[in-house]
């Protein structure tokens, strides 16, 4: 898998994020993924992150197969403030 992720300064980190996001997706929906690559299509998964400081932010993160290889593209949006019910 070829990760890229929204910066470099974490590059490990969002390695880890996506290998572990895709092997419980393939855990959990064996056949969307497999459909994935035979209809060249995406799949976004998004995980939900504290940032300190009482914020936290969403990171999305692209799955598609390119040329038999599978990249993850990962997107940050900016941090907003914890919703405490």
């Amino acid at each position: 898998m070829i990760v890229i992720p929204p910066s470099t300064v974490q590059e490990k980190y969002f390695k880890a994020m996506a290998e572990n996001s895709w092997k419980a997706a393939t855990n959990n929906h064996k056949e969307k993924c497999e459909t994935l690559k035979a209809e060249n299509t995406t799949m976004v998964i998004t995980c939900k992150i504290e940032v300190g400081g009482g914020m936290e932010t969403n990171f999305h993160l692209h799955y598609r197969y390119f040329r038999k290889m599978l990249y993850c593209f990962v997107e940050e949006e900016e941090p907003t403030e914890i919703q405490t019910p």
